[in-house]
């Protein structure tokens, strides 16, 4: 369970996450595992909140693929390849992820089931979204509105990630 906020700013796009891993039940100590929820890679920014192993491999991925241009069908193009690259590699890979995607200055949102929209203003992603979007609807920074979310819903908590 994770929390990743982020907010468009003008030249820029700000994401911040917490660093809470769980496994099943089970909370991950920072001596046990500390997996990024964010990155950066080949002109994109992600964050993504679901199974650790699929947001490693969007990242793998996205090393030499990357949307044509900015835009939600662009994107929605982007992830159906990944769809397809990961289907040769696992036959029964169904994504369940959300990610949030910054590219060429332009935030996407996409669902778990790759359902793509443009974020015009600040979106976020995980158990703690409501949180993390309320704090953000009041003019909080990506890094409050993921504090916020870490001491409100139970499955965030530890540092923030900028």
């Amino acid at each position: 369970m994770t929390v990743i906020a982020a907010r468009i700013y003008p030249g820029e796009i700000r994401f911040a996450a917490d660093k809470q891993t769980t496994s099943g039940s089970r909370k991950q100590t920072r001596h046990q595992m500390n997996l990024g929820k964010l990155a950066a890679v080949n002109g994109m920014a992600v964050g993504g909140s679901g199974q650790a192993s699929f947001s490693h491999w969007l990242l793998s991925f996205a090393r030499n693929h990357a949307p044509l241009e900015a835009t939600e069908v662009d994107v929605s193009q982007f992830m159906l390849e990944f769809t397809e690259w990961m289907r040769n590699k696992d036959g029964n890979f169904c994504n369940s992820n959300q990610f949030l995607i910054g590219y060429r200055s332009k935030l996407f949102l996409v669902y778990d089931n790759l359902c793509v929209h443009a974020v015009p203003e600040f979106a976020a992603i995980g158990s703690g979204a409501d949180y993390a979007v309320a704090a953000m609807h009041l003019g909080h920074e990506p890094k409050v509105a993921a504090k916020v979310a870490t001491e409100l819903d139970i499955y965030c908590s530890g540092e923030i990630d900028e």
